[in-house]
């Protein structure tokens, strides 16, 4: 199997039953999970030799799955993907099964950051595709007389600017602007 095994994974190992001459199973109890799991993938490798691997189950669950063998075969025979995990049969989702629409997104990815707001818009009778990038600045708000002051709170003297910048599709640019950098253009 090749796999590397330091003496403390190897929790104690123990062989079943009696001495009495007939091969006996060895049951090996390991600290970690992932270490578990990994002799667990390379069981296959041990095929055609007199050796195999299996997992250890309290009798009460060994009864059960045996119990649940032939429904899972029923299952398997009627098309279904399913396995038998731990006491119960699981049905294996599929990806074709999966409804996929531009407005759901893929659940295994990271979403994406909402703020700088992009908008896609054609550019004339070109066919390049420009995202126009709205960067959001915060200034203060002064008040004066003419503006009433319900637009914000009074905690709240802030002001949002929406600038445009086009970013050609395909191109990843960040940068950060400041106040500063914004009034002098």
């Amino acid at each position: 199997m090749e796999i590397p095994c330091q003496k403390w994974e190897i929790e104690h190992a123990n062989r079943i039953g009696k001495n009495t001459g007939k091969i006996r199973p060895v049951v090996v109890t390991i600290t970690t999970t992932s270490r578990k799991i990994e002799i667990l993938k390379k069981k296959k490798s041990l095929d055609g030799t007199n050796i195999y691997l299996k997992e250890d189950f309290p009798p009460n669950v060994l009864q059960k799955r045996k119990e649940l063998q032939e429904d899972l075969k029923r299952e398997r025979e009627s098309g279904k993907r399913v396995i038998l995990r731990y006491d119960k049969i699981v049905t294996l989702k599929t990806r074709e099964s999966e409804i996929r629409t531009p407005t759901k997104r893929n659940i295994n990815k990271r979403l994406m950051s909402i703020s700088p707001e992009e908008a896609v818009k054609e550019t004339g009778t070109e066919s390049n595709n420009e995202i126009t990038k709205q960067i959001t600045v915060l200034k203060r708000k002064k008040h004066t007389n003419e503006e009433s002051q319900d637009e914000l709170p009074d905690d709240l003297f802030k002001r949002w600017v929406a600038l445009k910048k086009p970013v050609t599709v395909g191109c990843m640019c960040t940068r950060d602007y400041r106040d500063s950098d914004l009034t002098k253009k």
